[in-house]
């Protein structure tokens, strides 16, 4: 049966959006990628292990606080401006997610100072130094610009504060002992790139801050909750690792594991963007047609789940040359750790595919969140199972809790279709 003209005319329009959407996407993480594979060498040479290990423990600290100011709106937020077309509304839920999340900022901000008290040394001052930090990322809009598909202003933002930041680096930052004075910059960069986005969105959107009443932003808060919960699972699943070593390893062996860490977090930057422009396409297919939906997130994964296995192969294969030349020499003995999280990756854009682009785009927050959770209870478990491997044992423990990850996504999946079958079954008997 043959779709009807308005369907086709939709698809057409959502294809050339996300075209034009899909560039820009890669723009931004073409100069994310850049920074990182300009800064991440550099760094690992200067700040050494230590020194490198130091300021991941103090971004890792800073970012379970950065969850809870975040909330869930980056998700949540991108998905309801999506479907707004006056800008009235959307001033509204610009200004009831900017009051929501200063508010989160308020109460957060005392309890973070006491936790940097609690830390000792170089670390302390570097995890005070990453309030900047905290306070840019809170005031982020990339969920405006994600949900109008207007990625060309997040590309700017990027722009805008990247460039400086390696300036910076390049010129201040020389040896070890300017760990803390790394970690400034790093914040100054991040409150650079909030103000743009802020000064482009109220420029180009004709937004600005309205009156909000404390119960609206309560409701935000309760709507955006699973993506909020999502979040927290995330972020456990990314750093939890950083943690455990934190706790139990010496700072060397911090960073070894999270300077290969980083570097396997580069590629998931090549996927970034990817997902970042097809999510709203997503979401609109859903509004066409569940079935329309669940054949577009299959297109792209025969694409993808190819693709980046081939490249996280290839990578574990040459895995002591890579670290070498990305890391440094120093680095050398901990090629090993790249195994486990080439695995860690290739789990993880499959996971994502099918957890954002089927069951977050569909409306199924819920579900998903609950998949997340238990992929991080056998993510903590499998860690502290394996932390006396230290650094190798914590890149397994990762890959163990992503495929818990994609194994649970695949259960929900096949019983949200299963419902839909039954449904139509139904339906028709009924008829």
């Amino acid at each position: 049966m043959r779709e009807p003209p308005r369907t086709r005319q939709l698809a057409r329009v959502l294809t050339t959006r996300t075209a034009v959407n899909s560039f820009w996407a890669y723009a931004l993480q073409a100069t994310n990628l850049l920074v990182s594979l300009v800064m991440l060498p550099y760094l690992t040479r200067v700040l050494g292990r230590d020194g490198y290990g130091t300021y991941a423990a103090a971004l890792n600290w800073m970012t379970y606080f950065s969850i809870v100011t975040a909330w869930g709106f980056d998700m949540w937020g991108s998905r309801e401006v999506a479907r707004l077309s006056s800008t009235e509304d959307v001033g509204s839920l610009f200004s009831r997610i900017f009051m929501a999340r200063t508010y989160l900022l308020l109460g957060v901000t005392p309890a973070y100072l006491t936790f940097c008290l609690l830390l000792d040394g170089q670390q302390r001052g570097a995890a005070f130094a990453l309030l900047l930090n905290l306070v840019g990322l809170t005031y982020g809009q990339t969920w405006l610009f994600l949900g109008r598909q207007k990625l060309k202003l997040a590309a700017i933002a990027a722009l805008v504060s990247k460039v400086p930041l390696l300036a910076c680096i390049a010129i201040l930052v020389r040896s070890p002992g300017d760990t803390i004075l790394f970690c400034l910059i790093f914040g100054c960069s991040a409150l650079l790139s909030a103000a743009t986005q802020e000064f482009l969105a109220r420029s180009v959107f004709k937004v600005k801050i309205q009156r909000v009443a404390l119960r609206q932003v309560w409701q935000d808060l309760v709507a955006a909750g699973p993506m909020f919960a999502a979040n927290i699972m995330a972020t456990i699943s990314n750093g939890v690792g950083v943690t455990v070593l934190s706790l139990s390893a010496n700072r060397t062996v911090v960073g070894e594991y999270a300077g290969v860490l980083r570097l396997a977090n580069t590629l998931l930057v090549l996927f970034a963007p990817i997902w970042t422009s097809l999510y709203p396409a997503a979401c609109r297919r859903y509004e066409i047609s569940e079935k329309e939906g669940h054949r577009f997130a299959l297109r792209i994964a025969r694409v993808l789940v190819p693709l980046f296995f081939i490249l996280t192969f290839g990578l574990a294969l040459i895995r002591h040359e890579v670290v070498v030349v990305i890391l440094g020499a120093e680095f050398a003995a901990a090629n090993g750790v790249l195994v486990p999280l080439m695995a860690w990756v290739f789990l993880g854009v499959v996971a994502n595919i099918f957890g954002t682009l089927i069951l977050v785009a569909s409306g199924h927050q819920r579900a998903f969140s609950i998949t997340l959770g238990i992929s991080t209870v056998s993510l903590v478990l499998a860690t502290f199972a394996l932390a006396r491997f230290e650094a190798v044992g914590i890149g397994w423990a990762a890959a163990i809790g992503q495929f818990v990850n994609l194994l649970a996504i695949g259960i929900v999946i096949t019983q949200l279709q299963s419902r839909t079958r039954e449904r139509t079954l139904n339906a028709h008997g009924r008829e």
